[in-house]
């Protein structure tokens, strides 16, 4: 799916799921949502999207949406903030000498302020639920909240580097280097703005290793285990 279908995608849930609860007494009632955190190569993406198409698919009272790569749009649309400010919050990035000295001249705000927002956005998300929330420390943002579920994928590094140099067309070595970047600057993100070690297992309801299991068969399972938790999740109101 191309970048703006996401950012439609998105902006559709959030109509959908504001209607929703505006017309419905949900009070009672913690809203299903899920986290995935990864390491790179082990298909998060491809996951996520498959479990919202089958969450989708039986006419849910409350359509699935995933936030990933979108997250960032839906950030500076909810903020009002110019959209050249997404490089800077990616999160297989730390701080660089080059932000701090632009951040004095004034080019742009600190990393750790845009980082608030994207916080208190997947906040907002996860309390709405029905969202599926990819990586940024979603899952230590939402312990608290009783309708998430928290999981974790891994693969072997060979797996990883092959998936990742096909997805993008990178050579073998070049996929490698790209997963070592990817793994230590999220390691990074999650252990500055959290305290907390992103490999964790204890930090998880499920760790999955993608290697040798399908991706089919995982997402499967993650939206049985969805629906399981509250089964008005794919009927209507």
């Amino acid at each position: 799916m191309r970048p703006e279908s996401y950012i439609q995608a998105a902006q559709a849930y959030l109509v959908a799921s504001a209607q929703s609860r505006h017309s419905t007494d949900d009070s009672h009632r913690h809203p299903p949502f899920l986290t995935i955190s990864r390491e790179a190569g082990a298909g998060a993406h491809a996951l996520a999207e498959r479990v919202v198409e089958i969450l989708n698919g039986p006419q849910p009272r409350v359509p699935w949406a995933l936030f990933d790569d979108n997250l960032v749009q839906e950030v500076l649309r909810e903020h009002d903030l110019p959209t050249d400010l997404a490089r800077y919050m990616t999160e297989d990035k730390v701080a660089e000498v080059s932000e701090l000295i632009e951040v004095a001249l004034g080019l742009h705000p600190h990393k750790d302020a845009l980082v608030g927002k994207v916080n208190a956005t997947i906040i907002a998300l996860a309390r709405m639920g029905n969202v599926i929330l990819v990586g940024r420390g979603a899952h230590v943002l939402t312990r608290a909240f009783p309708g998430g579920l928290h999981v974790r994928l891994i693969a072997e590094l060979e797996h990883r580097r092959d998936y990742l140099a096909h997805a993008h067309g990178l050579e073998p070595r070049v996929a490698e280097e790209r997963i070592a970047a990817l793994d230590v600057g999220r390691r990074a993100y999650v252990k500055r703005h959290f305290s907390s070690d992103v490999t964790d297992p204890m930090a998880y309801d499920m760790v999955i290793n993608t290697t040798a299991q399908s991706i089919d068969s995982i997402a499967g399972m993650l939206a049985h285990r969805i629906i399981a938790r509250d089964p008005r999740v794919v009927t209507h109101s």
